[in-house]
């Protein structure tokens, strides 16, 4: 079926979109340590 082969495609943009999130909190996370640092 369609929605069978859209999965892979469909997990990918999950797992990319789900490490974008992973990387901004990371920043965040940085300047926020940094900003309390100064």
């Amino acid at each position: 079926s369609l929605g069978a082969g859209l999965w892979p495609f469909i997990l990918t943009i999950d797992h990319s979109y789900r490490e974008t999130v992973h990387a901004q909190a990371r920043v965040c996370t940085q300047v926020l340590t940094w900003g309390s640092q100064v």
